[in-house]
């Protein structure tokens, strides 16, 4: 299923597994070959990260190299997650305040 970038940690590690089953399935990809499979898989607004990241490099703007599936997961990652998913939950709670009725 695509990736839309919804800042959701259970639909991107989902989509994760997705891929990772997708692929084991093929063989004989390289990581270029990888790499380019999944981001077809991108769409909304993670298609839009992945497309300007790729006219970045294409206009000589430095951006970090992505070679492999697992340098994708990272760098989506730190694009599309929420920030610290237990430090979020942390602040939550803080701001819980026990009322009585």
């Amino acid at each position: 299923e695509p990736y839309d970038g919804q800042r959701d940690d259970k639909i991107l590690e989902n989509y994760f597994w997705d891929v990772e089953e997708y692929l084991s399935n093929m063989t004989g990809l390289n990581d270029e070959a990888q790499v380019r499979t999944t981001a077809t898989y991108l769409i909304g607004s993670a298609k839009l990260w992945w497309r300007t990241r790729a006219e970045d490099k294409k206009a000589g703007r430095v951006v970090t190299q992505i070679d492999t599936w697992d340098e994708l997961k990272v760098a989506l990652r730190d694009q599309f997650r929420l920030g610290n998913s237990a430090w979020v939950v942390r602040l939550k709670l803080m701001d819980l305040k026990q009322s009585s009725k």
